[in-house]
Order: C-alpha cells, then structure tokens, then sequence
C-alpha cells in the first residue's frame, strides 16, 4: 500500500515540475513572440522611411488577470482606452471605466488625459486629471488593474549611442 502512495506521489510532483517548465516555456515564447512582432515592425518601417510607432508595453504578467489583454498596444495621434466596445483599446478590466484614458499626439509628443473614469488614470504614480500630461519613454502608466511601459522608439533612438 505505501508503495503505491509513494507512486502516485512522485508521478504527482513529476506531473508539477512539467507542469511549471511548460508554464515558463509558454511565457518566453509568448515574450519572444511579442519582441519578434516589434522587430518586424521597426523592420518594416525603417524599409519604407517611416518613424516607429511608440506603445504601451504591459508590465502585468497575464496570467495574473482573468480578462483578455494584450502584450503591448501600438499607439496612434489619439486612441482612448476603456472597457466600452467604442474605444480604440479595449481591455476587459472591470477596473477600468467605459472610457478611462485618452492618449493624444500632438507637437512631436505624446500626452495622456483620464477621461473621468471612477478608478482614475496615473502617470509615475501620480494622478493624472482633465488636463493633458505629457509622457516620456520609460514612464509608468497605470489604468485600472493594470501597468503598462511607455515606449516611443523615435524618443530613444539617440539615447544608448
């Protein structure tokens, strides 16, 4: 009898152990995915002269949210982010509000805004209110339950030279 619980037992933990190497080799693939995506594009756009986009690159593991979410979202001259099907970014955060944050383009810089959502919209850990804030690359953004990375490629380009 105890042999067979000693068997079951270790067929449980060598069920575990694979069950965490595949776990991590699914969120490398996921993360090199992700990089690979964001070559592709500044490829793409360095072959036909265009400037990179800047985006928003999650900080939240993903499998810490019950909701669908992006690894990163690229950003356009002006996007909203909210859980209503109407927003440019649509995350499923029962945190965030129908229209939570907008993201603008204006003078060579990106600005954020809250838009009113309840749970609010912060910039480095400030509250970012009505009023255009302006972002800089490696800024921290915080909607609902969620942090995200600030990235604009054209900002960093001559930064690491």
């Amino acid at each position: 009898m105890n042999e067979i619980i000693s068997k079951a037992i270790t067929y449980i933990i060598i069920f575990l152990i694979y069950s965490v190497v595949l776990n991590v080799i699914r969120m490398i693939y996921t993360d090199i995915h992700s990089m690979n995506k964001r070559i592709d594009e500044a490829n793409e756009a360095y072959d036909t002269g265009e400037s990179l986009a800047a985006y928003l690159k999650l900080i939240n593991l993903k499998r810490d949210v019950y909701f669908d979410v992006e690894e990163s979202y690229t950003l356009l001259d002006k996007q909203t982010i909210g859980r209503a099907g109407n927003n440019d970014i649509v995350i499923d955060d029962p945190f965030l509000s129908k229209r939570n944050t907008g993201i603008y383009f204006k003078n060579n810089a990106y600005y954020i805004k809250d838009l009113g959502g309840k749970n609010g919209t912060s910039l480095n850990g400030e509250a970012v209110g009505g009023s255009l804030v302006r972002m800089s690359s490696g800024d921290r953004v915080s909607v609902g339950q969620l942090g995200f990375i600030f990235i604009d490629p054209e900002e960093d380009e001559g930064r690491y030279e």
